[in-house]
């Protein structure tokens, strides 16, 4: 097993770290969550295959898990450790900083400049593969998932082409307007399919 002070440094926050661990190894839970002593993303690192072996595997509470990867942040000897704890406290906390810990302006601008940049370099590959992946639903189904009750009325409107609904729903919108209707298109459209 590799040493685990190769990857983290020995402070006050290693130490409570650990303690967290040795007592989860010493209290088994029957069901917990996975946690690696040495963390994958150090084995990816490193190019190196990763350690799923008992010995560098211990089940945790999710409590704790968020716990030793707070104090994982604190105690990394490498930036890219530090970043990758970081990345697990947020999917395991709904996006909580940990500790204090808020990335700079600096920082935040970065994280944004590189997200358009992948955007924009990705942007036209990513809009046809999203195209080849969607399937065309028949509208009452969809209405159907969406828990939605649908009326006999609302399911023969459906099953006309939206186009034609489209068209008819713009003409009836143009004869209300010339009789002197006040709702905007989106105030009317939404009263007509409540009907």
């Amino acid at each position: 097993m590799i040493d685990i002070l190769e990857v983290f440094e020995y402070n006050q926050h290693f130490v409570a770290m650990m303690n967290i661990i040795n007592i989860a190894k010493l209290n088994r839970l029957v069901k917990g969550h996975k946690h690696h002593i040495v963390p994958k993303c150090w084995f990816k690192h490193m190019n190196l295959p990763v350690d799923n072996s008992k010995s560098n595997l211990v089940l945790l509470t999710p409590e704790d898990h968020l716990k030793v990867h707070k104090l994982a942040v604190l105690c990394a000897k490498d930036t890219y450790i530090k970043g990758a704890m970081l990345a697990a406290v947020g999917l395991l906390s709904d996006g909580e900083r940990p500790l204090g810990i808020h990335p700079s302006e600096e920082t935040k601008a970065k994280i944004k400049a590189s997200v358009h940049k992948w955007y924009n370099d990705n942007r036209e590959e990513h809009i046809n593969k999203t195209k080849e992946g969607m399937k065309k639903v028949p509208y009452e189904k969809l209405a159907y998932w969406k828990g939605k009750h649908v009326s006999e009325s609302t399911k023969n409107k459906l099953r006309i082409s939206t186009k034609s609904i489209v068209d008819t729903a713009r003409i009836e919108y143009k004869e209300y307007k010339d009789l002197g209707g006040e709702l905007m298109w989106n105030e009317w459209r939404h009263k007509i399919w409540k009907k």
